[in-house]
């Protein structure tokens, strides 16, 4: 083998082995982080949609909302917003549950207000670092009791994607929920789409993100919370 054909096979030994590095967990969470942390604000769409069929009785969950995020020196603020109908057919009959959830968080506190059947409650929780407004965070926050795998690349509404598999370390026995898989954009840092999976492989909730505005002007006040009149704020942060 001459030089000059060594030479040639080294540079491209180097190259497919940069390009292995590259897609491990540990390359894809670091390119996630750093296109993420280029962004001041991001503001997208949320679309939720879910069915779980068990022995003939069928759960149906339909929802939409916005997340917004914005950076505010060394925090973090960030504002989910949703509303779920979820429909039940079970023993012949069919039921039907609105809900509606906001989370805001202020930097150091999440306050979270939740109402389904005309009843509200809040709560107030210290950051919640599985927040998708917060990717390095919440792969961090997963790894504790998850066991995190990179799959084949793939696309959300024509965005490439790392996909990252979260399989629980202990599983609950009644859960229908044994894997979530998060698609990230490999160009901007931010989740795409969470899909829960049962024991099959088949999605039994899946939430999209979409229509993304990065480094828009958001009003600092879209993240005060104020609990609305006749609602007590549970402080749960163990003061």
């Amino acid at each position: 083998m001459n030089r000059r054909w060594k030479l040639c096979v080294v540079a491209v030994w180097g190259l497919a082995c940069g390009l292995a590095a590259a897609q491990d967990l540990a390359g894809a969470e670091k390119d996630i982080a750093e296109k993420w942390q280029r962004h001041r604000s991001v503001r997208a769409r949320i679309a939720i949609a879910g069915l779980m069929d068990r022995n003939g009785n069928k759960a149906t969950t339909r929802g939409e909302g916005t997340l917004e995020f914005l950076r505010r020196g060394d925090e973090l603020l960030y504002r989910w917003e949703t509303k779920k109908t979820l429909e039940v057919e079970a023993a012949g009959q069919k039921l039907k549950f609105d809900s509606t959830t906001l989370a805001v968080c202020d930097g150091k506190y999440t306050y979270t207000l939740n109402e389904q059947v005309g009843r509200k409650n809040a709560t107030k929780t210290k950051g919640d670092p599985r927040s998708p407004a917060n990717p390095q965070a919440l792969l961090e926050a997963l790894r504790k009791g998850n066991s995190l795998k990179l799959l084949d690349a793939a696309q959300v509404n024509g965005e490439p994607a790392y996909v990252i598999e979260a399989t629980p370390k202990t599983q609950r026995p009644n859960d229908p929920v044994r894997a979530t898989v998060y698609f990230f954009s490999r160009e901007h840092g931010v989740l795409l789409k969470e899909e829960q999976r049962d024991k099959d492989g088949r999605p039994v909730e899946t939430t999209t993100y979409s229509a993304f505005e990065f480094d828009v002007a958001i009003d600092p006040e879209r993240f005060e919370f104020k609990a609305p009149e006749g609602v007590t704020v549970q402080d749960q942060t163990g003061k």
